[in-house]
């Protein structure tokens, strides 16, 4: 996931040092033991994600710079887990909810809402692997894990970011851009 050092060095052009708050990279057999937790089996982004790097040290909100896609922090595998079992009581309790979240891998989080990528193998909003928001609500923020590191480099990059923010027009523009089909009626 070569993206992925691309927005770290990105963040790092803009005086948001995210280095500092970057834990080591995870290797394949410690990431299934750290996270023998989860009910499904880890899809292959989730492998290359912590084989680039472990996470944060700290919770988003604990911080100074944190790494964020959007505005959700990129969890640790304890982090990952605790938020897995806060979904599971708070959204994961309905159907069809329940199902789509139980085998759903939370990576990122902030103040009560997650990102997550499903592992059912049908997918989930006719897209094969998507980037899920579980926040007031269950939405299709990205295609996948590339076009999210490749939405967020974009938005990183763009001259008008600042302090972990676009103007909302802009930020749409780039959104929609690198996935096609969301947010069409925003």
């Amino acid at each position: 996931m070569e993206g992925l050092e691309a927005l770290r060095q990105a963040f790092e052009a803009k005086g948001q040092h995210v280095s500092a708050g970057l834990l080591a990279a995870v290797a394949e057999e410690d990431l299934r033991r750290r996270c023998a937790w989860f009910p499904a089996s880890l899809p292959d982004e989730i492998f290359g994600l912590y084989a680039w790097r472990g996470g944060q040290a700290h919770d988003t909100w604990d911080e100074p710079f944190p790494f964020a896609f959007r505005d959700c922090g990129f969890s640790s595998p304890a982090t990952a887990e605790r938020s897995y079992h806060a979904i599971m009581d708070s959204y994961g309790r309905d159907p069809p909810d329940d199902v789509l979240l139980r085998g759903a891998f939370p990576f990122a989080e902030f103040n009560g809402g997650w990102l997550v990528l499903p592992t059912h193998p049908e997918g989930y909003g006719g897209l094969q692997r998507p980037v899920i928001s579980v926040h007031q609500g269950i939405n299709v923020w990205f295609h996948s894990m590339n076009t999210m590191i490749d939405t967020c480099l974009e938005w990183v990059s763009d001259p008008a970011w600042a302090d972990g923010s676009l103007p909302a027009d802009r930020e749409l523009l780039i959104w929609r851009k690198h996935n096609p089909g969301i947010f069409n009626r925003v």
